[in-house]
This record gives C-alpha cells, structure tokens and sequence, in this order.
C-alpha cells in the first residue's frame, strides 16, 4: 500500500510543493497552518524558502507522509 501510495505521489506532485492551499491543491490532508506549526516545532517535512513562499522538497514531504501513515 505504502508503494503505491509513494509512486503516486511522485506521479502527482512538483519538485516542490508550495505550503500555501496544499490541502486545496495537492490533496495533502493537513491545512498550511497546521504544517507551518509543526515546521516551527522541527516536526514537520522540512521546509525551504523560495522567495517569499514556504515550500517543501517532493521526495522530503513523500516521506514525511508515508511516516504517518498507519
């Protein structure tokens, strides 16, 4: 299931993937705030700066995920 879910993923997201409307956008079930909470907490995916918007690495926020997942 985890497989699947990862080749999906990669499939269907960016290189990077802005934090703004991710839910909206991406499908990803955590809203920004959430993420930029955990981010302040180191516990999130890892965040980088582009320009002015947050963003995360495809393959960075993948594994954060499948780590979530039961």
């Amino acid at each position: 299931m985890k497989d699947q879910l990862k080749q999906q993923l990669e499939k269907s997201l960016p290189p990077l993937v802005p934090r703004h409307d991710i839910m909206k956008k991406y499908g990803i079930p955590y809203k920004s705030g959430y993420l930029a909470n955990l981010d302040c907490l180191g516990k999130g995916p890892g965040s980088i700066r582009v320009g002015r918007k947050v963003c995360y690495e495809r393959n960075a926020l993948i594994e954060w995920l499948l780590q979530r997942v039961g």
